[in-house]
């Protein structure tokens, strides 16, 4: 992924990511109602390819911008710098779900989980992006987020 410099004044698709919100939706509810830990596995390593690595081929980036584009859907222009932080705190939220599942403390992967698909359930239905906000309350506070 290119630097923090190059996402400044950048904006992304709002549609694409609320499709691919929808997308882990499927993929966390497949996880909570299975307790099967692939879906973990296969949430944390998109997340990792499309913030490290490129979100061109990121497999839930790709699928959700094949149906944004099948639909037909409008594009919505978004922070590129907001989402950039929503996938870090989403992230590191996976892989504290997916340590918590694998020391057999399942309850507290679900609890954590549960939150973030709703969340991101949010997101999909209503674009309202709790970790966008906050990205955008620390911005209005002047406090950068540098560890990005």
């Amino acid at each position: 992924m290119p630097n923090k410099q190059n996402y400044e004044l950048s904006i992304v698709n709002g549609t694409q990511e609320r499709v691919y919100s929808g997308i882990v939706v499927l993929l966390v509810g497949l996880y909570l109602f299975s307790t099967n830990e692939i879906f973990l596995y296969i949430l944390i390593c998109d997340f990792f390819v499309k913030i490290y690595i490129s979100s061109e081929i990121s497999p839930i980036s790709i699928i959700s911008t094949f149906l944004v584009n099948m639909m037909n859907l409008k594009d919505r222009p978004t922070d590129a710098l907001a989402k950039i932080f929503a996938s870090h705190v989403g992230l590191t939220l996976l892989i504290v779900a997916l340590l918590t599942e694998l020391s057999n403390e399942t309850k507290i992967a679900f609890l954590m989980l549960v939150p973030f698909a709703i969340w991101k359930l949010l997101d999909v239905t209503r674009e309202f992006c709790f970790a966008c906000r906050f990205y955008e309350f620390l911005k209005r506070k002047n406090i950068e987020v540098e560890s990005l």
